[in-house]
């Protein structure tokens, strides 16, 4: 997906599909290799050069290929490439738009009714409340009084009946439809979990037994599970006891989540490859006691990040290839300790992020800690505390160590 998009957005700024293939080629070499062609180099070679990576990417998914495959009448495989792609991504964004249009029709009715001039004068009043401008809002109100006769009365009466339940259905049909595409993230961070704990349980060296090892991976499972990644200022040993229930461990943990801690975090974030706007928002609102529109911003950042990690349709094997890496990858640390306290830190945001992203369940009951799908429908009961922005922070903060490992 990441790639699609990088290869479209320059095609579009382009016009030219030999530069867009050859500016993702290039990116992807960067991040994959210590040593790699530059950008003028690659776009000067012939197109057959270019097919094997193109198939790679046409045989990952059965209906770009079948894109593919039906375009015969041009000879340049870049060419061919470009219309397939951009034919297979219109039809995703399409197929989405329709499916979600009958659920979103009869709000686009609802917009027109309310969209009236008595509305905007409600928001002015409430605005000039928001900021404790009294006199202001009394005139507001006044206007409101002389202009609205009965029937626009009855009018916001029934608007309000109308809005709670079926906004609430409406919420579980965008769900219903949406999940397809936020499943596979449960799957991958499920696997990753796995994958890691039992790469940790075959480490053998003589500083644990085998009952420890076990005990230490189902510590950092249960810190995990109840929100909580590592924490940059706490020992590194710090996670190595297992907590009782979740009032021992936001105990334990906020005491290294003093003000001078989270500057650091904020600071530290700030050099990393997120947006920094949202990021600054972020911060922004934890200042202010904003506490749900920081929690939904930093959802938003670790959406996008978990996102452009997803398989490009369900039928591939999710994660696979990136599991294949990473096993290769901690098989060749010849440091034991550091590999295996390594993957014990990321057993950890595996399993938190999968009780962050759990699925809603019809939003039936709740969960203990934050989720991103009763707060991103606006489902939650309870109130966005500080602890579960700090929480947040510590996770995103992980996630990007996660992604840039």
């Amino acid at each position: 997906m990441n790639l699609a998009e990088k290869f479209l957005d320059c095609l579009t700024k382009t016009k030219d599909a030999k530069k867009a293939i050859a500016s993702v080629i290039y990116e992807k070499l960067k991040t994959d290799s210590s040593i790699f062609p530059t950008l003028t180099e690659i776009e000067m070679q012939n197109d057959i050069v270019f097919v094997p990576f193109i198939i790679s990417v046409v045989d990952d998914d059965t209906e770009l290929k079948k894109a593919y495959d039906e375009i015969v009448n041009i000879d340049s495989p870049i060419e061919r490439f470009s219309i397939a792609l951009t034919t297979y991504w219109d039809g995703l964004n399409k197929g989405l738009t329709d499916r979600l249009k009958p659920v979103l029709a009869p709000w686009e009715q609802l917009y027109k009714n309310i969209n009236q001039p008595w509305l905007y004068q409600y928001q002015d009043t409430t605005k000039a409340l928001q900021f404790e401008r009294l006199q202001p809002a009394f005139e507001h109100i006044e206007k409101i009084q002389r202009s609205l006769d009965f029937s626009q009365l009855r009018q916001i009466q029934q608007t309000v009946a109308f809005i709670q339940p079926e906004w609430i259905a409406t919420v579980q049909r965008i769900n219903e439809i949406i999940s397809p595409l936020i499943t596979p993230l449960q799957s991958i961070l499920g696997q990753y979990s796995s994958t890691m704990a039992e790469i940790a349980a075959g480490i053998s060296f003589p500083n644990f037994s085998e009952g420890r090892k076990q005990e230490l991976i189902e510590s950092h499972r249960k810190w995990g599970q109840l929100g909580w990644t590592l924490l940059p200022n706490a020992p590194i040993n710090f996670f190595s006891k297992c907590p009782d229930n979740s009032v021992e461990a936001d105990k334990r943990a906020l005491i290294y989540c003093k003000a001078n801690h989270l500057d650091e975090l904020f600071s530290k974030l700030r050099t990393a490859k997120i947006k920094k706007s949202d990021l600054d928002e972020a911060v922004y609102c934890f200042s202010k006691k904003q506490y749900k529109a920081c929690a939904l911003l930093l959802f938003g950042i670790m959406d996008a990040i978990l996102i452009r990690k997803q398989p490009k349709s369900n039928r591939r094997s999710v994660g696979a290839s990136a599991l294949r890496k990473l096993k290769a990858k901690f098989k060749a640390h010849r440091d034991l300790d550091q590999t295996f306290f390594l993957l014990m830190d990321y057993v950890n945001l595996t399993v938190c992020l999968e009780a962050f992203f759990s699925d809603g369940n019809d939003f039936k009951k709740e969960p203990n800690i934050i989720n991103r799908n009763y707060i991103g429908h606006g489902m939650n009961v309870r109130k966005v505390r500080k602890k579960d922005c700090i929480q947040l922070f510590l996770a995103l903060y992980n996630l990007v160590g996660f992604m840039e490992y």
